[in-house]
């Protein structure tokens, strides 16, 4: 089986996954957002040049990574996915190097990030490039949203939560970080700014 029908395959299943086991609190982690991480690692592995099977591994990981959302508690999502797509390899008879290495790269964007070779370091950067970007006020709203559903409580601090995220992350390729630090460090600087009001988390940007 070639690389893309194996592709098809998985987009095929995990699309299916969201429209049987639809959860109404999934408010950011939803197939719109996978969608959009897919396309980031589509974007970063035409830049890097990744052969077919390069390309394989980090896209198969991008559809799979936030699929154990569905099933798991947000600690634990990794792991589930791994399990996911594990079974879902196994019954395509995919070939275990390949699935060892997609695990790994799920496992990668695992918080805080600890890539440790190329293709982890795209899929990490793929998976938060929205935190450089303009549409991280609508995509950190949909977050909030999301974690007070699952919660069932108000998240009061989440202005703050979110500055100490941004704060800490970095991006991994030297693609990302020369596109996006740029506006990353503008989100920063209004978050900031944001504290100092009574703004609400989807007030502000």
């Amino acid at each position: 089986m070639t690389e893309q029908r194996i592709l098809d395959g998985i987009r095929q299943h995990v699309e299916l996954l969201y429209q049987r086991y639809q959860r109404p609190f999934l408010l950011y982690h939803t197939i719109g957002h996978t969608v959009q991480v897919v396309r980031r690692v589509a974007e970063l592995a035409g830049w890097y040049k990744l052969d077919r099977e390069q390309r394989l591994i980090v896209e198969a990981a991008a559809w799979f990574h936030d699929t154990g959302h569905l099933f798991a508690l947000p600690a634990l999502h990794e792991e589930k996915g791994v399990e996911l797509m594990e079974a879902y390899c196994q019954a395509a008879q995919v070939e275990p190097g390949i699935v060892r290495q997609i695990a790994a790269c799920i496992l990668a964007t695992k918080m805080p990030a600890r890539p440790v070779n190329e293709l982890q370091r795209i899929m990490c950067d793929a998976d938060t490039y929205h935190l450089g970007t303009a549409d991280f006020w609508e995509t950190n709203c949909n977050v909030w949203r999301e974690t007070e559903a699952r919660e069932c409580r108000a998240v009061t601090d989440w202005r703050q939560r979110s500055l100490h995220f941004l704060e800490a992350h970095h991006y991994f390729t030297d693609y990302c970080a020369e596109r996006l630090n740029e506006q990353k460090l503008r989100n920063i600087q209004r978050l900031r700014d944001s504290l100092r009001s009574n703004a609400g988390p989807c007030d502000i940007g």
